[in-house]
């Protein structure tokens, strides 16, 4: 989870902040806007993470993460 908040955090932050919301000073949001803009893979998203402990007996740690940045919303299927 480490993991995720020092990554992830930051760029779904921005992703908020950008909004020009009624009682937001616009140039604070157009400031994230800018900063937000700068990043590649930009579409609307949404994180999903997994993670699993295969072992931990407090001297051997095996884990293992997964971690997905998906569009939002999920794109459309061809029913089979």
């Amino acid at each position: 989870m480490d993991f995720a908040i020092a990554n992830y955090l930051p760029r779904v932050v921005e992703y908020w902040l950008r909004f020009d919301y009624h009682w937001r000073d616009k140039q604070d949001a157009n400031n994230w806007k800018v900063k937000y803009g700068m990043r590649r893979n930009r579409q609307d998203f949404v994180i999903s993470y997994y993670a699993h402990t295969e072992k931990n007996d407090r001297i051997i740690l095996y884990y293992s993460e997964k971690t997905e940045i998906l569009p939002w919303p999920p794109p459309l299927s061809v029913a089979a």
